[in-house]
């Protein structure tokens, strides 16, 4: 099973939008991988070359990883409008529901796959239905510019 997943994640490996996901997701251990990549090539459970790259992955995660939270921390306290209503973090790109509440796009992804409702109002609700709140989006980097300004400065 191991042996799958690591081919799995090789193949999405070469996508930096996966790297992002995988290392800012919330259930990303370092220490996991680390071992993984250990195992298979302790086992052999894969060829060296594919060893090679599934390692260069998990360099590359934890690198992605390391720039999200120093990211965090340059943040500082986020401005509850530039938060997901479900989850609190940050939004990288807003969506307004028919309902009129704004979410993150992946956070109402993940909700709909699970659940094909506004979770606010319980109403059915599709992906199609989303539209992308851009003016917010505008407002977010730009805040996250200031902020990367003031800690570099100071």
């Amino acid at each position: 099973m191991l042996q799958e997943i690591v081919e799995t994640l090789l193949h999405f490996a070469h996508y930096p939008s996966f790297l992002e996901a995988v290392a800012t997701n919330g259930y990303y251990d370092g220490q996991v991988f680390r071992k993984c990549a250990q195992i298979v090539a302790r086992t052999q459970l894969l060829e060296p070359v594919d060893v090679q790259k599934f390692e260069s992955f998990v360099a590359e995660v934890e690198k992605a990883a390391e720039g999200a939270a120093n990211l965090e921390e340059t943040l500082g306290e986020i401005p509850e409008e530039f938060l997901d209503p479900l989850v609190f973090t940050l939004m990288k790109d807003p969506v307004v529901l028919p309902s009129g509440y704004t979410m993150d796009r992946s956070c109402i992804t993940q909700h709909l796959m699970n659940d094909q409702s506004d979770p606010f109002t319980r109403v059915p609700l599709t992906m199609d239905q989303l539209q992308p709140n851009t003016d917010l989006k505008a407002k977010i980097e730009q805040w996250i510019q200031e902020q990367q300004q003031k800690h570099a400065a100071q």
